[in-house]
């Protein structure tokens, strides 16, 4: 994206910047200003030594920041927490319009979590679920012409770039999930969510009756989700999570402690549930290192590889 924008010398808007981690990587790359908004945002981890080109703001971005001017407005990860995504676009586009900004919006892929049985994906954080079309909609009938739509991240977030044109439409450009093949979809999802569900808790109830010890692996909302759900049936003492921001830390309503990696080489878990399939090769790698021969489960859509059985 930064040779495609000539994202250099550029000033860049981060909306719901979080720690700012993002903001600094793309300003140190390109030699560019950012300005990050986030209500969350932690002062203490600003270095002003460091981050001279990079201004944070503690709060909501809205109307009163129209008159920020940027090169490029970011937005990952916050539209589908927004209970009223039209408006909130409203309130973008009355900035981006008057100064020809890029927008690059990051959301999750809902056909990624019907289609591959990602059901710990569906948090009660998450306002909305976009597809490539309705994400589209949203833009195009707010003015913007739509550059690019793509999936990345093993096709489980939606990213978008669009520019401000005006001509707002009242129907999205024809694409591939059409309202007809996603109920077909979203049918057949709600039949497998039981299932899934189903064999989960099958396979966590014997390994409690085995008195077998498991953890977790992945501490983010999958993670979460599925301790929640499951905790009535699970012996699961721990979960696993490489931010150091973590460690030490609890699930929040199941009350795991999460742990660092080296961890599992002095409590030798016999079973590894890891939440995200494509860290399934990184994992398996330092669970070796470690020295932690487990058994391992993958949280994917071929409910087989589970190995779940009624034993």
């Amino acid at each position: 994206m930064y040779q495609k924008y000539d994202l250099n010398g550029k000033t860049i808007i981060d909306i719901g910047c979080g720690k700012g981690d993002f903001l600094r990587q793309i300003c140190s790359i390109g030699n560019n200003r950012g300005f990050g908004f986030d209500p969350s945002f932690e002062p203490q981890r600003h270095n002003e030594a460091s981050d001279v080109n990079l201004t944070f703001i503690q709060d909501l971005y809205g109307e009163k920041y129209s008159d920020y001017v940027a090169d490029l407005i970011c937005c990952r990860h916050v539209l589908e927490h927004i209970e009223s995504p039209n408006v909130f676009i409203k309130t973008v586009a009355d900035s981006s319009k008057a100064n020809g900004s890029l927008l690059f919006f990051e959301v999750p892929n809902a056909l990624f979590t019907i289609e591959d049985l990602a059901i710990w994906d569906l948090i009660y954080e998450h306002c909305s679920y976009f597809t490539a079309n309705s994400l589209a909609y949203l833009f195009e009938i707010n003015g913007y012409k739509i550059e690019n739509i793509q999936t990345t991240f093993d096709d489980q977030f939606l990213t978008i770039e669009a520019v401000y044109s005006g001509n707002g439409k009242k129907r999205p450009s024809k694409r591939t999930d059409s309202s007809r093949v996603l109920k077909g979809k979203i049918a057949e999802f709600s039949k497998s969510y039981a299932e899934k569900f189903s064999k989960w808790r099958r396979v966590l109830l014997n390994r409690k009756t085995e008195n077998r010890r498991g953890v977790v692996w992945g501490a983010g909302s999958k993670g979460v989700s599925f301790l929640n759900l499951l905790n009535d049936v699970c012996d699961i003492e721990y979960a696993v999570d490489i931010n150091p921001n973590k460690t030490g830390k609890y699930i929040a309503g199941s009350g795991q402690q999460v742990m660092q990696p080296e961890f599992l080489a002095d409590y030798r878990p016999e079973y590894v549930i890891i939440m995200n399939p494509i860290y399934v090769d990184e994992i398996k790698n330092q669970l070796l290192e470690l020295g932690v021969d487990a058994e391992i489960y993958v949280d994917d859509k071929n409910l087989d590889s589970l190995q779940l059985e009624d034993s």
